[in-house]
């Protein structure tokens, strides 16, 4: 069987993610295997929390609501070079990356830092009823392992029930955001319509 060089790497790169993991857990791998059912998936849960928790708009939640949401969540491995989200593109989910490199850019491809650990991205859209758009365009630079938290099911949970000051907070940390993504996506789309004529304009003056 042979593959092209890139799909080599990524296999080796998952592979490699995997067994580290598996590495370092072995010990407590094989003790889980020897749980119940009912006491795996409670131990699922709790590495689950563990990050979802680091979510900010989950501060006025429940832990009823939120061990629903992690519930809910999915948990997965990822091959480099996986698109997560694109720049002015709706979001519909979030996602906290657990492990792994990612490679982020803005909606001008100019590239931009990620910081945080774990990162989470797009975790605006889960705070609004409405349209959300990515500010950033982030593919997966490595294996990575991440949880994804749809914002449908989010708000099936929550039911958008933030508090008024919370609501009020986000709109003027937000709406700025957009505006400015929304007049971003304008200047993009009109380079791109400007670029033909401009093509146009220069073989008719030849």
């Amino acid at each position: 069987l042979k593959l092209d060089d890139a799909s080599q790497r990524k296999i080796k790169d998952y592979i490699t993610h995997l067994f580290t993991g598996r590495r370092i857990m072995a010990k407590e791998l094989n003790f889980l295997k020897q749980l119940p059912d009912s006491l795996k998936k409670e131990v699922d849960l709790a590495e689950v929390w563990l990050h979802v928790q680091k979510l900010s708009v989950l501060s006025e939640i429940n832990k009823e609501d939120i061990r629903q949401i992690c519930d809910e969540a999915e948990t997965m491995d990822l091959l480099a070079e996986t698109t997560l989200c694109t720049a002015g593109v709706e979001a519909r989910c979030a996602y906290i990356v657990v492990s792994g490199h990612v490679n982020a850019r803005d909606i001008h491809k100019k590239p931009r830092e990620l910081i945080g650990h774990p990162l989470i991205i797009d975790e605006a859209c889960l705070e609004k009823e409405e349209q959300v758009l990515s500010h950033l365009t982030v593919i997966t630079a490595s294996t990575c392992r991440v949880i994804r938290v749809g914002k449908l099911k989010f708000a099936q949970v929550v039911g958008m029930n933030l508090s008024k000051k919370r609501q009020d907070l986000l709109a003027l940390s937000e709406r700025p955001n957009q505006i400015e993504m929304k007049e971003s996506i304008k200047d993009v789309n009109s380079g791109v319509m400007a670029a033909p004529g401009a093509a146009a304009a220069a073989v008719m003056s030849a």
